[in-house]
């Protein structure tokens, strides 16, 4: 049963340095912590409704393609 001590943390895991960043797509990525709510976009008060129509017909076509794929033998 040694080879349990294979998958136990180890004593010398070194902790991460403050300069140890998340890049994604060449930017660093802080999780969104950064922005302000100067910076965040306001929401509508009323959608535009050819966007809710092109949301649901989207919805439509991925389900139909996903029960297609589902049946397809």
């Amino acid at each position: 049963m040694a080879w349990l001590k294979l998958f136990s943390p180890s004593d010398a895991v070194a902790a991460a340095d403050a300069g140890d960043v998340t890049i994604i797509n060449g930017a660093p990525y802080d999780g969104g912590g950064s922005r302000s709510v100067a910076e965040t976009p306001a929401l509508p008060d009323r959608p535009d409704p050819r966007l809710s129509e092109e949301i649901k017909r989207r919805q439509v076509a991925l389900l139909l393609r996903y029960v297609v794929a589902i049946r397809a033998p």
